[in-house]
Parts: structure tokens; sequence; C-alpha cells
């Protein structure tokens, strides 16, 4: 998943020496180097998703184009261990307390880019002593040699971990794969980069054989997985099959398909019903679907209030609304903006089954299987129970409604499916469970008042 950002630094480095061919000049050069840069930095914050924001050479340009900068300013930056200090300062700051300084991770990608270009910047001055000791060790510069094989082991085996070792990252589990990716990344270091690195250490027959392998085996694998919508063995669990019936992201898919109900109440005797937020609402709605009262009600769905224009008309042709997980100072705002009656609302509850289905899935052969249960992370557990206090008997407690005595609630749904694709939101076979548990609870739907 991470080697993308290889790709990213690949086409930097194709790109750049284009740059260099049409603006000869170091003025000219400068002058393009910054316009692309701010462009980039442009895009970055108006990049119509994370995804675009995050994976793409245009909206991370401004990165590598940082550096690139920097070079222009190389031994003429004055009072250079004052900024260091800074910069390092700066950085420890985002890592550690951007939390409690309530700096968005969309700020804090340019900030510790900027901090960090500074921090590497090569000048006259020597460096402060204390840095030196720091980060010129014979240990800190044995760990830069197979930094670059650290760098490509760290996530298939964080993954790997965590599906078969431990989900929770403990002290224990931190030991472990630190032991795991150092003894890889050194076997990988002499055996492979050393290997080719050096022109003299191997053919160049011998390169192109290896590589050319690889890259016809990774990519034929990597083409069959993707064709059968990345399913390479059947999940039942999940309602998945790998003999070509496999959809891609049909979880996703089943959530989001209540988007298609984003439309006003039609005139009729049916209980008009009314969702509004984010994906917990739209898990709440398959519910309601699946529940006996679906033939009672009609679903009308608004993910935000500010981008409806007809928002208002359907609150008040609403008998009831449901709203995603937030605070009462959050509702206040709609409900003055909007008018909105508040003897209609209810919240919708959070849900919380662990980090990781493999974890589960991976002790298929217990006795137990189907009847796993599992802790629910402290902060989904802490924000349920703020919201509880809240709300009162206005808060559907979804975690409530399943959990038990130790603070665990079930994986799996009665007949052993999968409640949560992802430990989070509702498959089809989840939100079933559910509708069946709040059959006989919601009396209000079944009858409509006008």
């Amino acid at each position: 998943m991470h080697t993308w950002t290889l790709a990213i630094g690949e086409q930097f480095y194709l790109f750049y020496p284009v740059l260099l061919l049409f603006f000869k000049s170091r003025r000219s050069l400068f002058i393009a180097l910054l316009v692309l840069t701010f462009a980039s930095l442009i895009l970055y914050f108006n990049a119509e998703s994370a995804m675009f924001r995050y994976y793409f050479p245009h909206t991370r340009f401004f990165e590598l184009g940082a550096g690139g900068l920097a070079s222009f300013a190389v031994n003429k930056l004055h009072k250079a261990k004052v900024i260091r200090l800074l910069s390092v300062t700066a950085m420890l700051m985002l890592l550690f307390f951007s939390k409690q300084f309530n700096i968005p991770f969309i700020y804090k990608s340019p900030l510790i880019t900027i901090a960090t270009v500074l921090f590497l910047l090569p000048t006259n001055t020597p460096p402060l002593k204390a840095l030196v000791i720091i980060l010129e060790n014979k240990f800190v510069r044995r760990i830069g040699l197979i930094s670059y094989s650290l760098y490509m082991w760290h996530q298939p085996v964080l993954a790997f971990l965590r599906y078969t070792l431990n989900p929770q990252i403990t002290i224990t589990f931190i030991i472990c794969f630190l032991i795991v990716i150092t003894t890889l990344s050194i076997l990988t270091y002499y055996i492979i980069e050393q290997k080719f690195r050096y022109k003299q250490n191997t053919s160049t027959f011998a390169l192109f054989s290896f590589t050319g392998t690889l890259f016809v085996a990774t990519t034929i694998a990597s083409l069959l997985i993707y064709y059968n919508a990345g399913v390479v063995r059947p999940v039942p669990e999940l309602d998945i099959k790998s003999n070509g019936t496999a959809v891609r992201n049909m979880h996703a898919l089943y959530n989001d398909s209540i988007y298609k109900l984003d439309k006003p109440f039609l005139k009729n005797d049916k209980k008009k019903v009314l969702i509004v937020g984010h994906s917990f609402a739209r898990d709440w709605a398959n519910v309601l679907l699946q529940s006996k009262y679906s033939d009672n009600i009609q679903l009308s769905y608004i993910f935000l209030l500010d981008d409806a224009p007809d928002a208002k008309e359907r609150i008040q042709d609403a008998d009831f609304i449901y709203f995603s997980p937030m605070y009462k100072k959050e509702f206040e705002i709609l409900r003055e903006k909007y008018s909105i009656d508040t003897t209609k609302v209810k919240i919708t509850g959070l849900k919380n089954y662990g980090i990781s289905n493999g974890v589960f899935y991976n002790k298929e052969r217990n006795k137990d299987y189907c009847a796993q249960r599992v802790t629910v992370l402290k902060s989904y557990a802490a924000l349920n129970n703020d919201y509880k206090k809240e709300w009162g008997s206005r808060y559907i407690d979804l975690m409530g409604k399943v959990i038990d005595a130790e603070g665990k609630v079930p994986v799996f749904t009665p007949d052993c499916k999968f409640i949560s694709q992802d430990c989070k939101h509702f498959t089809r076979a989840g939100a079933g469970w559910y509708a069946r548990l709040y059959n006989d609870e919601l009396p209000e739907l079944e009858v409509n008042n006008k």
C-alpha cells in the first residue's frame, strides 16, 4: 500500500530534469519551481477528497518542490543554528501536540514539510553539537543504511502482525515489530540492495532479468486480483465469493446506496423519516429499511443540510429526523438555523467492533469462531457515553444494545455473518440483525401521527 510514494518520487525525478532543460538560468528555474510548488499547494488544499489530496503527484509536488527551492539557499542561510532549533521544535509540536492546538491534518503536512526542509538545509554554519551526537552516531548511521529496506518492510509486517499477533499496538507488539523489520531489512540490504546497487556486483543482463521477471509476475498477479475485485478466496461470513461474483467495494456501495434517497418526500400516508449526516446515519437508514417498519415509512436522506436547497422543507415535512452522532452544541446551531422541532429528533449511535476483522477471520478453525466478541475501543466507548449522557432517551445506543458486562460486543450475527466489514459500518447482514433487535422498539413508526 505504501509503495505509492515511490511512484510519486519517481514521477518528480522524471519531471525535474525537464524543468532544467526549459529553464536554464538559475533565476528562471527558481521562479518556475516556485510557481509550480505554490500551484501544487493550492491544488492540495482544494482537492475534492482526501484520496486525491493524499495520493496524486500534482497535490504532493509541493513537498518535493520545497526541497528543490531550498537548494537555492544552500550556504546562504544565516543564523542556521537558531533556524534548525526552531524547526526541530516545530516538528515535535506538530507531531505530538497538534490535537491540543486543534491543528487539522490538512495543515500538518505542509507545516511538517517546511520544518523538515529548514532542518535539513545544508549550510556553512556548523550544526549544534547536540544534533551531531543524536543524528551522526554509529547507531543512527547504520539505521540510515537500511532505512530504505525499513520503509519497504514496515507496512506489510505491521499489517501481518496486527492480523495474526495482536490488533492492539502494545509495548510487546512494538518490540516484536522492530525485531522483525530490522532483521528483514538487514537481509534485504545485503542480499538485494548491495547486490544490485553497484554495476561491478552484477551484470546488466542479470539485473534486467531479475527485475523483469518480478515485474511480469507481480503485474499478472495484480491484474488477476484486480479483475476478481480484490478477492483471493471466498469469505462466506461477508457474503464474498471468489468465483467471479465478487463486486468491488460491495459493502461501501451498500452503505452509500442511501444517497439515492436524497430527494423530497412524496405525498402519501407513510411516516416521513428524514436521515441526516454521515455514514453512521446511512447505516441506521439501512436498519430501518430491513425492519418491520419499512413498509410504513418513507425515507429521505441529506448528507449536509447546508448543501440541500430544500432542507427546511424536508425538515418541516418529516415526522421523525435521525441525525448522525453529534453533541448538543453542534445540534443547537442546526436547530436555530433550520427551525428544527426537537421532539422529532433522535441521534443514531456509534458503532465499533474492534480494529480489524482479519484477527477474527484467522480463528476460523476454532470451535467458538462465530461466538467471538471484542472489547469496544476506549475512544468509542468514551464518546458513546458522552452522547448518551447528553441525549438520554433520544440517543439510539447501538453499542449498549449488544454490549456485555465485560464491555465486549459480538463480531458475528447469530447466523455467523460479520456485523461489520470494517469494524465501523454495517454489512447487509449486520443491518438486518440490528433491524430485528429494534423491531419492537420503534412503535412510533407504526402509525402515522399526521
